[in-house]
């Protein structure tokens, strides 16, 4: 029978720990560094970095690693390393291919021993809080023969919420808000003004004008029945659908545009210069926006079509031939009306109150929630 040498060293402490970034291990051929115990929630996270690049095993030897996380009564061995001598990976790999087994542990290869990120995940426990993570070393050499057994302290800092949370200290800022001398504000409102087809003109009439219209009029009278704000400004950008010739959808979204502030000049009593009028062409955000939060089974599809297809006659044809042309007809129906839209952002000032003036402001506000009471 064999006679075994054993040799057990067990290191709880180390004389001279060096920083967790650079911890020396196997006689300085081991280095580890980036080592972390984070606690989130029910799991706790296991990360380190290896550094193998002077480690030197024997043809015939083999090493293995395995971090234990312990607190002295519970143990819990974490994913194995191994890292075999030349000889001997040729006889494990061989080895497993009898056996036809996988692996469980992380296999080092002779000729690639450099640096690589070991991260486990495991459920965490209440006393994993004050465990520490040791390295167990084991050499063996040709038959097995166990020529070390040595196992060294990694770290014993377990990060876990309530550590991090006794240690914040709270620090109650003061600051005080920069005087504006003018103070700019605005308000938008997204209309969806209903068009008939290929046209731009406003029917006050026309299936939901009339309530997005007085929408947009409560907009300006809470402005301009204000003494204390100033209009100094009024954005209007309109939309088209995406569907149709890319030009003519273009035009149209500028004239939709314009019809909107046409009206607003007419029936508002801003004057025209302070209108700006721009439009934002074929509303393809908007449909991507629509798409995601909406239960059609396509939406994957016309989603990747969108954004892989830059051609845009060559995309509207491919959204069309989903699915035989239904899912797109739905769309028509359902999704496309939302799309032919008109914003409309009224820019103003408000007037620089002193206190007094306030102090007025808000008794007379109270007031007025009184009344309504």
């Amino acid at each position: 029978m064999m006679k075994r040498k054993l040799i057990y060293l067990f290191i709880a402490f180390a004389a001279a720990i060096l920083p967790a970034h650079a911890q020396k291990f196997l006689n300085d051929a081991l280095t580890l560094s980036n080592v972390s115990l984070w606690q989130q929630g029910n799991s706790l996270y296991v990360g380190m970095t290896f550094d193998m690049k002077n480690l030197t095993i024997g043809s015939a030897r083999s090493l293995s690693l395995i971090p234990l996380l312990t607190d002295g009564q519970h143990n819990v061995p974490l994913q194995e390393i191994i890292v075999n001598g030349k000889r001997r990976e040729k006889a494990y790999i061989r080895g497993l291919a009898i056996t036809k087994q996988e692996p469980t542990a992380i296999i080092v290869p002779y000729n690639k021993r450099e640096t690589f990120n070991y991260t486990q995940v495991i459920p965490y426990k209440p006393w994993m809080a004050n465990a520490s993570l040791q390295l167990v070393e084991n050499l063996c050499g040709c038959g097995n023969y166990q020529e070390m057994n040595a196992q060294e302290l990694i770290t014993n800092d377990v990060s876990t919420e309530a550590k991090r949370l006794s240690a914040m200290s709270p620090i109650i800022a003061y600051i005080q808000p920069t005087v504006e001398v003018v103070k700019n504000r605005s308000e938008q409102y997204e209309a969806h003004l209903d068009f008939p087809v290929n046209k731009s003109v406003i029917l006050t009439d026309f299936m939901n004008n009339h309530a997005e219209l007085v929408n947009i009029h409560a907009m300006f009278d809470k402005i301009q029945n204000d003494r204390n704000l100033t209009v100094k400004g009024i954005s209007i950008k309109g939309f088209a659908s995406p569907e149709g010739p890319l030009a003519f959808n273009e035009q149209l979204s500028q004239k939709r545009a314009e019809a909107l502030k046409d009206y607003l000049v007419k029936n508002e009593k801003v004057s025209s210069k302070l209108y700006k009028v721009t439009f934002g062409g074929e509303n393809w955000d908007g449909l991507v926006k629509a798409l995601q939060s909406s239960s059609m089974k396509e939406k994957e599809t016309f989603l990747n079509i969108i954004k892989n297809t830059t051609d845009d006659a060559k995309r509207k044809q491919e959204i069309m031939r989903v699915g035989g042309g239904a899912p797109y007809r739905t769309m028509l129906k359902e999704i496309y009306p939302g799309l032919r839209k008109v914003n409309c952002k009224i820019d103003y000032t408000v007037v620089n109150f002193d206190v007094e003036q306030g102090r007025i402001i808000i008794q007379i506000g109270r007031a007025s929630c009184r009344e309504r009471v």
